[in-house]
Order: structure tokens, then C-alpha cells, then sequence
């Protein structure tokens, strides 16, 4: 869900980038699996993104906040806010 957080960034849909962030991360050090090279790269320019944008208390906020996610959750937020965001005029 990574490629996903970065493509969010990218907009400038920081906030929910971190989100993510955190489930993404929380999920490798749970499974103990590691990055592969392709991946880190993704995960260093959403991290260049996000320090860019938003302090790193923040970061770290909702990155805690998206690492008590479950995978459905998860899904269903990258998909809601970052896949298809359908915004409603105010």
C-alpha cells in the first residue's frame, strides 16, 4: 500500500500519506519481513514528501495513529482517500 501513500503525497494528500505510512510500517516490523530495494525507494520519497510538508512530530502522530490499522481498514482507507477521492462541494 506504499505505492499508494506515495502516489497520495505526490497530490498533496500528506496527512493521509502518513496514515498509511504507519500501517505500512507497523506491518514490516511485524512480519519481520524487510523492504525489498524497490520498495525502499518508494519509502524514502514519501519520506522526503512528507518531511517537506509536515513537522516530524506529525509524522509521527499519524503514523502511530495508522499502525493500529487492521488490513481492512487499511484498505479501505487507501481506497477511500487516496485510490478515488470523491470530494462534495461545501
Amino acid at each position: 500500500m506504499e505505492p499508494w501513500a506515495l502516489l497520495g503525497a505526490i497530490a498533496g494528500r500528506h496527512r493521509q500519506a502518513a496514515l498509511l505510512l504507519g500501517f505500512t510500517t507497523a506491518r514490516f516490523a511485524k512480519s519481520g519481513e524487510f523492504r525489498e530495494p524497490s520498495d525502499q525507494q518508494i519509502y524514502h520519497r514519501l519520506m522526503q514528501l512528507l518531511q517537506a510538508e509536515l513537522p516530524a512530530a506529525e509524522i509521527r502522530v499519524l503514523a502511530a495513529e495508522g499502525a493500529q490499522w487492521s488490513e481492512k481498514q487499511a484498505a479501505d482507507f487507501a481506497f477511500a482517500e487516496l485510490v478515488s477521492p470523491v470530494r462534495q462541494p461545501t
